[in-house]
């Protein structure tokens, strides 16, 4: 058994100031910086997942406008394509139209020289049929 004398009472006050001494010195300045850390850690984290917030808006903004580039320049090309294409069928036609226009002319030419010839033509048959005649006439004497 243990008997209670002055050491064991002793011992007892000395561990008690002990502890006393180490929870001022030691353990409540562990406990801060611990508490202190813990709480440094969560601020950290919200401020992470108010950046994380803040980059996902800012990627969706984004996202949204360069849609809406995309859809703004296709647009442009759409409408310049089919400015171009406009502007290059109006030339179309009216190169088509001058080269009817050509054709029109050079046929009108062409038959105008068609109608010279067949006057031509008519003046020159009498002669071939007097030259055939008088070859023909030359080879029957012959």
């Amino acid at each position: 058994m243990v008997t209670v004398n002055l050491t064991l009472i002793v011992e007892l006050v000395l561990f008690l100031i002990f502890l006393w001494g180490a929870n001022v010195l030691a353990f409540r300045p562990m406990l801060r910086t611990m508490d202190n850390r813990v709480a440094k850690v969560t601020e950290d984290r919200q401020v992470a997942q108010q950046g994380k917030l803040h980059a996902d808006e800012l990627e969706t903004q984004y996202l949204r406008e360069l849609l809406d580039t995309r859809r703004r320049l296709a647009d442009d090309y759409r409408k310049a394509h089919r400015a171009g294409q406009d502007r290059h069928m109006l030339a179309l036609a009216q190169r088509r139209r001058e080269v009817e226009d050509d054709i029109a002319r050079m046929r009108a030419e062409l038959l105008a020289v068609v109608e010279q010839e067949r006057k031509h033509y008519g003046q020159l048959v009498p002669e071939i049929v007097a030259a055939m005649d008088a070859l023909s006439a030359r080879g029957v004497r012959e």
